[in-house]
């Protein structure tokens, strides 16, 4: 009888042992496959610029991010790219004006766009408010807003995206009396293929602001023979 028992006790071990050899390597198969699935290669980040060089937008407005970026960018493909946030370089005119980031149906809270203090640069982030990257990427701004870049930083961008060479430089006109006495000055920010036209599209900016200027104080009977004259110029950074 105990001989038995010692037989049966020894086959139900066995049996118990050989079921959890089963279980375990069950769970093996299991963890290597989440394992894999888990170890898929990061994608970097890509860093896509929008230049507009202070393009003025008056009132409400729609700035279509998509199609901006690949106007300046051919072969740009954002089918399976990822939005994880959006960098504006942007003033307006008595720091009232708003901007906000649409990405599909959700609208992210409105930043105020700082008043543009004798050149200073005003940076704005905003983080995608959606949890996917389906659908439009659109700015909506709202009052006169002049922005100057729009930089994309995305992951899962296709196409073989190369950023282009370009130049950035500032240039500065000032306003001036008859005698010389500076009444204001206005910082222009260009960009171009060649630092020459770089340096066009910056003092062209600049000098047109400056006649606004002009053109006011004339309505309104202020230094009459006031001029708008070029100051110095240099390159510009990077954001």
């Amino acid at each position: 009888m105990k001989k038995m028992t010692l037989v049966t006790m020894t086959v139900l071990t066995l049996t118990s042992v050989t079921a959890h050899a089963d279980i375990w390597q069950k769970i093996g198969k299991v963890g290597k496959a989440v394992i894999r699935g888990m170890a898929q290669p990061y994608q970097q980040d890509s860093r896509i610029v929008i230049r507009l060089g202070g393009q003025v937008f008056r009132g409400q407005q729609t700035v279509a991010l998509k199609r901006l970026a690949k106007s300046q960018n051919p072969g740009l493909n954002f089918r399976n790219a990822t939005l994880r946030r959006v960098k504006v370089v942007a003033s307006s005119a008595r720091g009232r004006g708003q901007i906000s980031l649409t990405v599909g149906q959700n609208t992210s809270y409105p930043q105020i766009a700082q008043q543009d203090f004798g050149g200073q640069v005003n940076k704005m982030v905003f983080m995608n408010p959606s949890y996917s990257s389906q659908g439009k990427w659109q700015l909506q701004t709202r009052g006169n807003i002049q922005i100057k870049k729009i930089v994309l930083i995305v992951s899962g961008v296709n196409g073989g995206y190369q950023p282009p060479i370009s130049y950035q430089e500032q240039c500065s006109v000032n306003l001036l009396t008859r005698r010389g006495r500076l009444l204001n000055s206005f910082i222009g920010h260009g960009v171009g293929m060649t630092l020459g036209h770089a340096k066009q599209n910056a003092c062209s900016q600049a000098m047109q602001q400056c006649n606004q200027d002009l053109r006011m104080r004339h309505r309104s009977g202020r230094n009459p023979m006031a001029s708008c004259q070029q100051g110095r110029s240099g390159r510009g950074g990077n954001f």
